[in-house]
């Protein structure tokens, strides 16, 4: 949003106050791996090291899976950085003062790139799991297992870890059974015209297309209702 360093610095001092709470996204995860490659210098300070559970581009275009087939290298960074450009980065870079066509000037505090390498892919509580997009049942019960130090991790498993990982924030495809049988698993990520509930698996979707000038929705477990906001105005540029 127009605002992203404010709901960085608000969800940052929430998480300290204990009020709090945030799953990695999609969207983060882009702005992590377009600076890794772009403005490496922000990985350099202490805490800001490269996760292991990360794809680089480099990787990602390695795998030659979707429009890394058929792309050069040079062409998938320029797709890669335009994609995350036009879907929020311009905004966030302009939010931190930055100039979007100068990477040069891409320099976050560490403090900003240590909390959002650090945050988590799912969040769980007692009849809860929340992750950004649908979890299918085997990659969130491998990303528990990573986080519980419960997985040896070789080079298979390190490679599943990091696909599993990658699900968790990209996935658009409804489990066939329950992410979790003890409890209800809440997602974004996937537009919809209204909040979905999926009785069966137990599964709640409660993006309803804020960006694109609809409308924002929150969700409450304990009670089983939502409550949505008009958007202001579309977000998306004219265009991206």
């Amino acid at each position: 949003g127009p605002d992203s360093a404010g709901v960085v610095a608000h969800f940052f001092k929430g998480e300290q106050l204990g009020t709090h709470k945030a799953v990695l996204g999609n969207h983060e995860v882009m702005m992590l791996q377009v600076l890794h490659y772009l403005a490496p210098w922000n990985f350099e300070a202490p805490g800001c090291a490269w996760p292991m559970w990360h794809w680089t581009l480099q990787e990602l275009h390695a795998l030659r899976e979707g429009m890394a087939r058929y792309l050069s290298w040079d062409d998938y960074l320029v797709m890669m950085k335009g994609l995350w450009v036009a879907q929020g980065g311009y905004q966030t870079l302009t939010s931190y003062g930055m100039d979007p066509d100068n990477p040069d000037s891409w320099r976050f505090s560490p403090m900003v790139i240590e909390y959002l390498l650090n945050l988590p892919f799912y969040w769980e509580t007692d009849g809860l799991v929340v992750t950004h997009a649908l979890a299918q049942p085997a990659d969130l019960g491998l990303m528990r297992q990573a986080s519980e130090n419960e997985l040896s991790m070789g080079l298979e498993q390190l490679q599943a870890l990091k696909q599993a990982s990658h699900s968790l924030i990209w996935n658009r495809s409804l489990p066939a059974s329950h992410p979790d049988p003890e409890r209800q698993h809440v997602s974004g990520h996937t537009p919809l015209p209204r909040i979905r509930r999926w009785k069966l698996i137990q599964c709640v979707q409660i993006d309803t297309g804020c960006v694109y000038g609809r409308r924002l929705t929150a969700y409450c477990p304990a009670l089983n209702q939502s409550l949505t906001v008009a958007a202001k105005r579309n977000y998306i540029p004219a265009s991206a």
